[in-house]
């Protein structure tokens, strides 16, 4: 088994432990992702064949190239969610309570259960 073959089984083994955790909590943790952005980063300059590059550089810029586009399709995907939704706004008085308790967000006026601020399909 080569280097590269060794490095691809990980990035599957890694994809598969993040896709069963996010069809179990609904997240993927930045404790995995993170890392493994910089891993990426690192591992392709050393080894430029993942990206079908005969340089490093050329590597690193295809991967760095990657790691934006990526990062660019999460904030617009969220930037498109909050245009479409929309934000729930409150005005509140000034010195208004808000608590947060262990089942619900109390307003002065109201309380919102956790369920309805946080629902997920």
């Amino acid at each position: 088994m080569t280097t590269e073959q060794l490095i691809y089984a990980g990035f599957v083994l890694v994809l598969i432990g993040l896709s069963a955790n996010n069809a179990r909590r609904l997240i993927l943790p930045n404790i995995i992702t993170i890392p493994g952005i910089f891993a990426g980063l690192v591992l392709s300059f050393p080894f430029p064949s993942l990206h079908g590059e005969s340089t490093g550089w050329g590597s690193l810029i295809a991967s760095g190239v990657g790691v934006i586009v990526g990062a660019g399709a999460m904030y617009l995907l969220r930037w498109v969610g909050k245009v479409l939704f929309g934000k729930l706004r409150f005005d509140l008085p000034e010195n208004s309570k808000v608590l947060l308790s262990q089942t619900s967000l109390t307003l002065p006026e109201q309380d919102i259960p956790y369920e309805e601020i946080f629902y997920r399909l």
